[in-house]
Protein backbone atom coordinates (compact mmCIF):
# COMPACT_ATOMS: atom_id res chain seq x y z
CA UNK A 1 0.00 0.00 0.00
CA UNK A 2 1.31 3.43 -0.89
CA UNK A 3 1.34 6.08 1.78
CA UNK A 4 -0.10 9.58 2.02
CA UNK A 5 2.15 12.62 2.14
CA UNK A 6 1.16 15.31 4.63
CA UNK A 7 3.28 18.36 3.84
CA UNK A 8 3.03 21.62 5.73
CA UNK A 9 4.46 25.11 5.93
CA UNK A 10 4.15 27.06 9.15
CA UNK A 11 5.21 30.37 10.61
CA UNK A 12 4.12 30.13 14.22
CA UNK A 13 3.68 26.36 14.57
CA UNK A 14 -0.11 26.13 14.47
CA UNK A 15 -0.21 24.61 10.98
CA UNK A 16 2.32 21.98 12.13
CA UNK A 17 -0.09 20.96 14.91
CA UNK A 18 -2.93 20.60 12.41
CA UNK A 19 -0.76 18.59 10.00
CA UNK A 20 0.36 16.32 12.85
CA UNK A 21 -3.28 15.78 13.82
CA UNK A 22 -4.15 14.83 10.22
CA UNK A 23 -1.18 12.44 9.93
CA UNK A 24 -2.02 10.80 13.26
CA UNK A 25 -5.70 10.42 12.28
CA UNK A 26 -4.66 8.75 9.03
CA UNK A 27 -2.32 6.39 10.91
CA UNK A 28 -5.07 5.51 13.41
CA UNK A 29 -7.25 4.67 10.41
CA UNK A 30 -4.65 2.22 9.12
CA UNK A 31 -3.14 4.50 6.47
CA UNK A 32 0.60 4.99 6.23
CA UNK A 33 1.30 8.69 6.42
CA UNK A 34 4.52 10.67 6.13
CA UNK A 35 4.69 14.14 7.69
CA UNK A 36 7.07 16.59 5.99
CA UNK A 37 7.93 20.18 6.93
CA UNK A 38 8.39 22.09 3.68
CA UNK A 39 11.11 24.22 5.32
CA UNK A 40 13.24 21.14 6.07
CA UNK A 41 16.09 20.43 3.61
CA UNK A 42 14.79 16.87 3.20
CA UNK A 43 11.52 18.16 1.70
CA UNK A 44 13.28 18.66 -1.63
CA UNK A 45 14.11 14.93 -1.65
CA UNK A 46 10.48 13.78 -1.52
CA UNK A 47 9.72 11.43 -4.40
CA UNK A 48 6.33 11.16 -6.17
CA UNK A 49 5.51 7.75 -4.71
CA UNK A 50 2.40 8.64 -2.71
CA UNK A 51 -1.19 7.61 -3.30
CA UNK A 52 -2.30 11.09 -2.17
CA UNK A 53 -0.94 14.31 -0.77
CA UNK A 54 -2.39 16.73 1.76
CA UNK A 55 -0.78 20.17 1.81
CA UNK A 56 -1.30 22.40 4.83
CA UNK A 57 -0.26 26.03 4.88
CA UNK A 58 -1.26 29.13 6.74
CA UNK A 59 -1.85 32.48 5.11
CA UNK A 60 -0.16 35.65 6.31
CA UNK A 61 -1.05 38.83 4.46
CA UNK A 62 -2.49 36.77 1.58
CA UNK A 63 0.71 34.69 1.17
CA UNK A 64 1.77 31.15 1.97
CA UNK A 65 5.17 30.32 3.43
CA UNK A 66 7.92 30.60 0.82
CA UNK A 67 9.13 27.07 1.63
CA UNK A 68 5.70 25.67 0.81
CA UNK A 69 5.62 27.41 -2.55
CA UNK A 70 9.04 26.01 -3.52
CA UNK A 71 8.23 22.39 -2.55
Amino acid sequence: MKSVLVAYGTTEGQTRKIAEFIANALKEGGVRAELVDSADERASLVQPIYAAAIVCGSLHQHRFQASLLRS
